[in-house]
């Protein structure tokens, strides 16, 4: 039975066109039915970790980070400690919840737990050293960011995330540098460019950011965050 109710929210999923779904939120009969199942399955198990996780990534989905915050404490509380792996899923659920609530430094505590955990994890590095950026802890977010290298050596994720730490320390050559590293990797993905235009524009490098901007458009001209920076 059990299987049987995951099957039909996989299915309900499945179907559900994503502009569709993102628009109707909760309120969209598809989702409705699949919360009830939720629900239903939480009835029959009080301490279904599983249940209360994917209830808290459907509700997270639609910014109801009270709700969601409150099915992942469950989850995390009733997840056996061998399953680590999906303790690791599960704080950075929380940190999500957490960051979108503004509250970085409960995030923080949630991705370092799951870098103990699993130090692998080039996920958990990369959302890591991004809070410690935004939090401005810059030598620690510059060592998990070099430490996403070392998992992967061709991350542009790591290299514009140095550059503009770089630019916090005043070091521009340094900052384009990495900057320009990372568009080396792959000059045809269209976003890298937008990124390189945000380093630029963090020098003050207006007219190089415009000029990124245009490079990104004519790689790929849907790409909307180009010509919203842009305009």
């Amino acid at each position: 039975m059990r299987l049987y109710k995951f099957a039909i929210i996989a299915l309900f999923l499945g179907v559900i066109p994503c502009f569709i779904y993102a628009q109707r939120g909760l309120d969209a009969p598809m989702t409705k039915a699949v919360m009830r199942v939720y629900q239903n399955l939480l009835e029959e198990d009080p301490q279904d970790y599983e249940t209360y996780y994917h209830r808290a990534c459907e509700y997270y989905k639609h910014n109801e980070y009270s709700k969601a915050l409150s099915d992942i404490n469950n989850a995390l509380k009733y997840t056996p400690e061998p399953q680590i792996s999906l303790k690791v899923e599960q704080l950075i659920l929380r940190a999500n919840i957490y960051e979108g609530q503004g509250n970085l430094n409960e995030a923080l505590n949630d991705l370092n737990s799951a870098y103990n955990l699993d130090p692998s994890s080039y996920i958990v590095l990369y959302q890591k050293a991004n809070i410690e950026y935004q939090l401005e802890k810059y030598s620690e977010a510059k060592a998990d960011y070099l430490r996403m290298q070392r998992i992967n050596n061709r991350s542009q994720e790591a290299l514009i995330g140095l550059a503009r730490i770089a630019v916090k320390e005043n070091n521009y050559g340094l900052a384009n540098e990495y900057s320009d590293q990372a568009v080396d990797i792959d000059p045809s993905q269209a976003d890298i460019y937008v990124r390189r235009a945000s380093v630029k524009s963090m020098m003050g490098n207006y007219n190089g950011a415009v000029d990124d901007l245009i490079l990104a458009i004519s790689t790929d001209n849907n790409n909307t965050k180009a010509l919203q920076e842009l305009v």
